[in-house]
């Protein structure tokens, strides 16, 4: 966050002179400012990291405070300009600007108008939202079945009654919601009973890959050009890698992006074997590990088969970190596999070749990249087969997340390191060892809200709240993103919605989350600034008074609109602005005015 230039016009006024020939000595000269181009400018850079504190048993630390903490940036110490906790993130505690007029149950009076009085309601309390993805595109599949049975105890043990939970699932072309969010336990432990939405996915271990691949380059032990030749054996090999990650890389940021909707601070509990950023370098081992130094320029290998993704980790992580989403990370894969010590022929031949060891570079490559995404989202990486244990201390923990902003220094370019300190004893601090200055927060978009009447439900009314927003700004896939183009006429987008319904005590008495995909011709792409997305997400809820509060976010998270309004549900169903009392024994039909139509009973034409 950038603070406006403070501009200070420096002005020179002269001395008083002596007194000249008719003046007196009390009537001082009149002199006015000497006009100068001299400015000075102050800029302030704010910049804002994600941290995870907790004690060395795991338990969150939540009373932390911002004089308890030491930022260094390069060395040199910066001032705390806040610490915001994990239970206070993105709360409303008032009417967001410029409200809307709530439709009129009278069909004939027109719209109602909004109230201009503002009603002070309490900050509802913090809630969390727990991703449980798992990805069946990087893993092998004798490691699934104790993801899900970790997933599986924790929530029939450890999951609190108002925690929003949602299943997920990566695959090769997307992240796919297998259970919205929800807290219902029968539903969440009836999908994870079966885990049938992971049979059918072929296993991925970069172990077996690099087997092969160094079975693949016996051919070129007699080859007359054994560089050449090893290098267009394994060009296969790379093309596979750099597309596997960057699927992945793409699909955890658009739905980390879609995440954005939900106010507050989400986070995603990934279980994965990770990608490989620099498959280029996985080529290179693996062809030493080969040939070794005597027959292979290292120097000169390293250049021709270079082929780094790091631009797209850091960019997935920098959206993941805008949309306040913290990564929870789980390798479960054993670290002996990374050992081809078992393979006695295989042994000696690396020996042979002073030590280059392709299955412990690909191992940790793999396992690296998902410590990455976790440290720079201000979560947590796990290691090792006991699962459950460890899913239940990062779910635990994620209560000591708190969201970090110091000020900067302007001059320093790049991304520069920096280092976190609590002044308490027994703490263990994860955060970010780099600040990505290019972080941008998101584009604010207008938003224009209004609630349709509401349908009867079996005990409740659906209430449905109805958006729009222009659609100036979100990016829409030609195919490239995800490197596939299955609708060459269409651009699409994904479109995230969230709603809630607040009391006036500020208890959060429903939410919704949908995603919805946007599909428009490709010619069309040029009119978007003339044209708007509309969309209506329904919440249950009974009579009262609510603040409605409406969030939409695009894929990448660069456009965002929030709004909120007050409106009352009658228990005729109808809707009036603003916030009334009702009384418990009131009658509907003295309520209702002339024109006003009862509640459709759900099912009747």
């Amino acid at each position: 966050t950038i603070v406006p230039l403070l501009m200070v016009a420096m002005s020179w006024i002269p001395a008083p002179s002596p007194a000249r020939a008719g003046q007196t000595p009390d009537a001082p000269e009149k002199t006015g400012p000497v006009k100068t181009d001299v400015k000075e400018e102050v800029t302030v850079l704010l910049a804002e990291v994600q941290l995870l504190v907790t004690d060395r048993k795991g338990n969150p630390i939540t009373d932390l405070k911002p004089s308890e903490i030491e930022v260094r940036e390069r060395g040199k110490p910066r001032r705390v300009a806040y610490l915001e906790p994990f239970a206070t993130k993105n709360l409303i505690a008032r009417v967001l600007p410029e409200a809307t007029p709530v439709e009129s149950a009278d069909e004939q009076a027109g719209p109602a108008p909004e109230p201009v009085e503002e009603v002070a309601i309490p900050a509802p309390p913090p809630q969390r939202w727990i991703v449980l993805l798992f990805d069946g595109f990087n893993s092998r599949i004798q490691d699934r079945p104790a993801w899900v049975k970790a997933a599986r105890d924790w929530v029939a043990q450890e999951m609190r009654d108002d925690d929003k939970v949602s299943v997920a699932l990566l695959d090769r072309d997307s992240v796919r919601v297998i259970v919205p969010f929800t807290s219902d336990r029968q539903l969440l432990d009836a999908t994870l009973s079966s885990a049938s939405f992971l049979t059918g996915f072929p296993t991925q271990d970069y172990i077996e890959e690099v087997k092969k691949a160094l079975n693949d380059l016996e051919t070129c032990l007699n080859a007359y050009d054994p560089y050449t030749c090893s290098s267009s054996a394994l060009q296969s090999y790379i093309f596979e890698w750099r597309t596997r990650t960057n699927r992945t890389l793409a699909s955890l940021a658009r739905f980390s992006s879609a995440l954005g909707a939900i106010p507050g601070r989400k986070a995603i509990f990934y279980m994965s074997s990770g990608v490989l950023v620099d498959p280029g370098e996985m080529a290179v081992q693996t062809i030493l590990g080969r040939f070794g130094t005597d027959v292979i320029d290292v120097r000169d290998l390293r250049f021709r088969l270079q082929d780094r993704l790091l631009p797209e980790l850091q960019e997935m992580t920098r959206i993941a970190s805008g949309a306040d989403v913290s990564f929870f990370t789980f390798d479960t894969r054993p670290a002996h596999i990374a050992d081809a010590s078992f393979d006695v022929e295989q042994r000696v031949q690396l020996h042979e070749r002073r030590m280059a060891d392709p299955f412990t570079e690909v191992f940790q490559a793999s396992r690296g990249s998902l410590d990455t995404v976790a440290i720079q989202t201000g979560g947590r990486a796990f290691h090792g087969t006991r699962v459950a244990e460890n899913l239940r201390r990062a779910i635990t923990a994620m209560d000591g997340l708190y969201t970090l902003g110091f000020y900067r220094d302007p001059t320093l370019r790049g991304m520069p390191k920096i280092k976190v300190r609590v002044a308490r004893r027994g703490v263990v601090v994860t955060f970010p060892d780099r600040y990505d200055p290019r972080r941008r927060k998101p584009r604010q978009l207008p938003m224009q809200l209004a609630v349709a009447r509401p349908r009867a439900l079996e005990r409740k009314l659906l209430l449905p709240v109805v958006i729009q927003v222009p659609l100036t700004g979100f990016r829409f896939d030609r195919g490239e993103l995800l490197m596939k183009d299955d609708d060459p006429e269409h651009a699409t987008t994904n479109v995230a919605v969230y709603a809630e319904a607040i009391s006036p005590a500020g208890e959060r008495v429903a939410s919704a989350f949908e995603l919805v995909e946007l599909k428009i011709r490709k010619e069309e792409l040029a009119t978007l600034g003339t044209r708007r997305f509309g969309h209506a997400i329904g919440l249950a809820v009974g009579p009262g008074a609510y603040r409605l509060r409406a969030r939409v976010s695009d894929a990448d998270f660069r456009a965002v609109a929030d709004r909120a309004i007050d409106v009352t549900v009658l228990p005729d169903g109808s809707v009036r602005p603003g916030i009334q009392e009702i009384g418990q024994n009131q009658d509907p039909e003295q309520d209702r005015r002339p024109g006003d139509k009862a509640a459709t009973p759900a099912g009747s034409p």
